[in-house]
């Protein structure tokens, strides 16, 4: 069968290009016409973790938060109370407190955000609930703890908080210039704390003074809360 057509096509050499040539018009005419609606994507599903660790290498990181099909972190989290945050930084001082003893110390430098946003109230309930900490946080402006590092940082320092829960030391937030970076940490002044339920985030207070003013207005916002909650209870009733 192979060699009739060759045959053929030796003793019809002008047909066979004239085939030819109306085979790669066609060809051609059907790619430049034929509609295309979308490319798939044949990648598996991926949900994006957006999480610092400074002095880290982007592998090492990846390597810590699995993206998985439509799981955003590794089952082996699953049981821990910070996975809303999707940060690094909650996961791994769950896990520390979590394994620590009452003679254990705990410390970490974390973004200022870790104890005052919203984001991370999952992470400040382990704060108040589980541990007893000292937190003193920075600015970047003028002065930076790290070079070339433009974030807003807390250090705190924590152990394991039994009897005392709510209670916290916190120090002023620091702006300083970079002349007197050696003397940022001997002059930090931590104030005793205790954590109100009227109260968003933790105080970044550092003087009984701050700390006075602080729990009056504190008491008078809980005074005007009880005083709308009456009013709109007798109004429903």
């Amino acid at each position: 069968m192979i060699e009739k057509i060759i045959t053929w096509s030796i003793k019809n050499r002008y047909v066979v290009v004239v085939l030819t040539m109306l085979v790669v018009g066609v060809g051609w005419f059907a790619l430049q016409n034929t509609p295309v609606d979308a490319i798939p994507d044949l990648s598996e599903n991926q949900v994006i973790v957006f999480t610092e660790w400074m002095g880290r290498s982007p592998q090492l990181m990846e390597d810590q938060v699995e993206k998985t099909d439509g799981v955003a972190l590794d089952s082996k989290l699953k049981d821990l109370t910070t996975l809303k945050s999707n940060n690094l930084y909650s996961f791994v001082i769950e896990r520390c407190q979590m394994f620590s003893s009452k003679f254990s110390l705990i410390g970490m430098i974390v973004p200022v955000s870790s104890i005052s946003s919203e984001k991370f109230e999952s992470l400040q309930n382990i704060f108040k609930n589980n541990l007893l900490t000292w937190q003193s946080s920075f600015s970047n402006r003028s002065g930076k703890l790290f070079e070339n590092v433009e974030q807003r940082l807390t250090i705190f320092i924590g152990k394991k908080n039994e009897n005392k829960i709510g209670e916290y030391y916190s120090a002023a937030y620091k702006h300083w210039y970079a002349s007197t970076r050696e003397f940022l940490f001997s002059s930090l002044f931590y104030i005793k704390n205790v954590f109100q339920k009227t109260e968003l985030s933790f105080s970044k207070t550092g003087s009984n003074i701050e700390k006075n003013i602080k729990e009056k207005i504190l008491i008078k916002s809980k005074y005007k809360f009880t005083l709308l909650s009456d009013k709109n209870n007798k109004m429903a009733s």
